[in-house]
């Protein structure tokens, strides 16, 4: 059974542990905080997903042999910027 659940994403990026095939859905903001939306299965495995958090105008690294996939924007006053997240796809 698949259900939503929200998870932290740290606002300089970093490893968030979700159950193995979840489907990021959204991305937004909770009290000063970023959070993603994901459908899962509860009972699934977990796994380590890597997510990257950019400002506007900040430079994207160029990594060899790493993709990335855009998750959202969220323009939230509480971190005085713009911020893009994308999930780094190993």
């Amino acid at each position: 059974m698949k259900t939503i659940y929200k998870y932290k994403i740290p606002s300089v990026g970093g490893k968030v542990t979700l159950p193995a095939n979840a489907n990021v859905l959204s991305l937004g903001v909770q009290q000063s905080t970023l959070i993603i939306w994901a459908e899962v299965d509860p009972k699934e495995c977990k796994r380590n997903r890597m997510f990257e958090v950019f400002k506007t105008g900040e430079d994207i690294p160029e990594d060899m042999g790493v993709d990335r996939k855009f998750i959202g924007t969220v323009n939230a006053n509480c971190f005085y910027n713009v911020l893009h997240v994308f999930e780094r796809i190993l």
